[in-house]
């Protein structure tokens, strides 16, 4: 091992054990193969909520860690009946939260519920309703009814 190779093994081995925790998001995206209905019956069958709800108010957690997003909820097709709700998502940098915005309108496959709140983020097919959604939203079938004065 010459000079060189030496110096460069030591700087990576000091580089890497001087780093601090690092976060990275992961996610296994369903198959090119698959088409739109395969796709949204996988995500129907693994999501624990699904909805579609309006952005009323994003809060920063405490802990610096996450955001807790407020919804009118407009339509459901699985577990949410009431018409507002919390969900939990990362900050985004590498921790799978979504970047939502207020006002806008999204169609949420979300997970848990965890410490009694649904989450949800980039790897899940949460997304922005556009125009073009149609189609997937009559994919998901029959919606259940929402409580009228529930909150």
């Amino acid at each position: 091992m010459n000079k060189y190779n030496f110096l460069l093994f030591i700087f990576t081995a000091f580089i890497l054990t001087c780093s601090t925790e690092s976060f990275a998001c992961s996610c296994s995206l369903p198959s090119r193969t698959m088409s739109l209905k395969q796709q949204v019956e996988v995500a129907r069958k693994d999501a624990k909520a699904i909805f579609v709800g309006q952005v009323l108010e994003i809060d920063k957690k405490q802990d610096g860690f996450g955001m807790l997003i407020k919804f009118q909820v407009e339509k459901s097709w699985k577990q949410i009946r009431s018409k507002e709700i919390f969900i939990v998502t990362g900050s985004g940098g590498g921790d799978c939260g979504f970047p939502f915005a207020i006002g806008m309108k999204y169609l949420i496959y979300a997970y848990g519920p965890n410490n009694g709140k649904f989450g949800t983020g980039i790897c899940s097919r949460t997304k922005r309703i556009l125009e073009n959604d149609a189609e997937e939203i009559k994919l998901l079938g029959d919606e259940i009814k929402l409580h009228k004065n529930a909150k």
